[in-house]
């Protein structure tokens, strides 16, 4: 099951306006210092196990509205949900409250009329009538109560297990009435069925940038151990099913005998418990974690092909990874699959890598979206996007009032926008840099050499408009670049295009490669495919028809300041497929890549 939208009422820095979230495989949200980013994750973090929030969860009121906090989550079952039987209609949730969350009419009178769940409540109601049930303390009866009022609202609302039920159910198994034990099975065998179907929906889960050291001495053991599931060495020896008492005491021991079997004890739990299940996962090499003791020191060790390596001398991509693998564990101990159907969020992570890291822990956050998991980070870093991937960017930004407001299109991020500079300009321009340098990436398409990112998003729209892959647009940061990258391009001997608006600088950049001799001049096309002409102003824009330019927006008053800004909403339609091209338009754009078949 996917998580396709959520809506965040009231919370924190969020009100009751533009506080939708669409939400895909992998989500990348950009904003400023201070916007709303970090609550972003919060909101949806902290929701954790659907229906299992925290009481304190709902206190965090946004302060100017003072209005009560809730969010609604809207779900998409998968074609392969066998857990719900074929069951396809999009799910609503809306938790309001803590221990409420109400679902859609459709999908409660689903629960409802499932047949294990339908035989319990009827056996529990027929139960109830038929039987005086003996209990009269009122802490028994206030949770009796409460159950049966959440069955009677089943339809309605999501049933879930109350605060203090096992020692509930244990008060009452403890008075050995068969009247008492009856309900309690009763009772368990409905929260095991509603559990069952509930189960469906993913865990949120918020992953923290914390990961294993190479080595602690004895205070620093104890000092992790202290902070319990705060601490990555905690949740490590906990999901390998180590006992941290034993293993403080051997760290201080002077025996290597006794130190060399009890290691051998622990590595084989790791082994066991975690390492086989990361390597069902991790499948780019075979990786085995080892513990051992030096010097009154617990040190950690990979090895891979063979050889030991200190923990820190790894890389950043599989660090990120088993610390990722390790949070995931030990949040869902009692899950069989506990890599997949999980909404991972992080807030700035790898902030501190280089940009190559990052990029490596882009990767691997596509692995996961891979294993049926949604990935939700924030980011300021443009080396930490997927720029082939920009459906995927959402912005946030504060309003006058200081509410947080989500733009789930970069295109959508209003003009009058004071931090529009600071957060989306270096996006969209950085996506210029990030294809100029892609140079060379493809040998069998045909690169397009343009002029900047407008050119990219309207070519690339036309050509995803006609499902098109056979192109490699490189978009140059600058018309003065082309040359340059052109050369660099018929040195390494790619087939290529050159593209230039019809315009003085169009033809400047022309009379340079002519001037200049470059071997390439006969690559060199105009784009309205026109002999050189010094009369002729024509631009990519005019391969649209009157029509369309209104309706993309570029014959707005503020398109020279904002052209890429609306040249990226034309793509963003494409994808979105929002699009509809007049005739003209298909035909001009024909005519251009006909041209192009041409002198390829």
């Amino acid at each position: 099951m996917k998580l396709i939208s959520a809506k965040i009422f009231n919370y924190k820095s969020f009100n009751n306006k533009q506080n939708y979230l669409f939400i895909s495989d992998l989500n990348v949200i950009v904003g400023k210092n201070e916007s709303g980013k970090s609550n972003l994750v919060e909101a949806l973090g902290n929701v954790g196990k659907i229906g299992y929030t925290t009481k304190s969860y709902f206190d965090n009121k946004n302060r100017i509205n003072n209005e009560e906090v809730n969010i609604e989550l809207v779900f998409k079952p998968g074609e392969n949900d066998d857990i719900l039987s074929g069951y396809t209609d999009n799910i609503t949730l809306n938790i309001c409250n803590y221990g409420i969350c109400k679902y859609d009419k459709k999908f409660g009178n689903y629960v409802c009329e499932n047949d294990n769940i339908r035989q319990i409540v009827n056996a529990l109601t027929e139960f109830r009538q038929e039987k005086k049930i003996p209990i009269s303390k009122p802490e028994n009866l206030r949770i009796l109560n409460n159950i049966f009022d959440s069955i009677e609202q089943l339809s309605s609302k999501m049933l879930v297990i109350p605060d203090g039920y096992n020692e509930f159910t244990d008060r009452l198994r403890n008075i050995h009435n068969p009247v008492l034990d009856q309900l309690c099975t009763i009772l368990d065998s409905l929260f095991e069925a509603v559990n069952n179907i509930y189960s469906c929906f993913p865990e949120i889960l918020i992953v923290k940038d914390i990961g294993l050291k190479s080595s602690y001495n004895i205070k620093q053991f104890k000092d992790e151990i202290a902070l319990g599931k705060e601490s990555i060495l905690f949740e490590f020896l906990d999901i390998s099913k180590i006992s941290y008492e034993e293993l403080e005491n051997l760290i201080v021991i002077d025996d290597p005998v006794t130190i060399k079997n009890k290691m051998d004890q622990f590595n084989t739990l790791i082994k066991n418990n975690f390492v086989d299940k990361f390597n069902e996962n991790y499948t780019q090499e075979v990786t085995d974690i080892f513990l051992m003791i030096n010097n009154a020191t617990l040190q950690i060790l990979i090895k891979t092909k063979g050889n030991y390596l200190r923990y820190d001398e790894r890389s950043n991509g599989l660090k990120w990874y088993i610390s990722i693998f390790i949070q995931l564990m030990f949040r869902n101990k009692n899950k069989n699959h506990i890599i997949t159907n999980n909404i991972i969020l992080l807030d700035e992570p790898g902030v501190y890598l280089h940009s190559i890291a990052q990029k490596e822990l882009v990767q691997l956050f596509k692995n996961l979206s891979r294993q049926h998991n949604q990935i939700i980070y924030t980011t300021h870093s443009p080396s930490m996007i997927d720029f082939s991937c920009i459906q995927d960017i959402r912005a946030i930004e504060k309003d006058e009032d200081g509410n947080s407001c989500i733009y789930n299109k970069l295109s959508e991020f209003p003009i009058e926008s004071k931090t529009k500079q600071e957060t989306i300009t270096p996006i969209i321009q950085a996506m210029g840099y990030q294809l100029t340098f892609n140079v060379g990436a493809n040998y069998q398409k045909l690169n397009i050499i343009v002029e900047g990112i407008t050119d990219y998003f309207y070519l690339s729209s036309y050509l995803k408009y006609q499902k098109d892959d056979s192109y490699n647009i490189i978009a140059s940061t600058g018309a003065n670049n082309i040359p340059a990258i052109a050369s660099i391009l018929y040195g390494w001997g790619c087939k290529f295009i050159i593209i230039l608006d019809h315009d003085s600088k169009g033809r400047s950049i022309y009379d340079s490669i002519k001037d200049t001799q470059m071997p390439y001049i006969d690559k060199v096309l105009f784009i309205d495919g026109k002999e050189y002409c010094k009369t002729i102003n024509f631009e990519i824009e005019d391969l649209f028809s009157d029509n369309d330019k209104n309706h993309l927006n570029i014959v707005a008053s503020d398109y020279k300041e904002r052209k890429y800004f609306y040249a990226y909403g034309c793509l963003e339609k494409v994808m979105a497929n929002e699009l509809k091209l007049d005739k003209l338009t298909i035909s001009n754009f024909e005519k251009i890549f006909n041209k192009i078949e041409v002198l390829k």
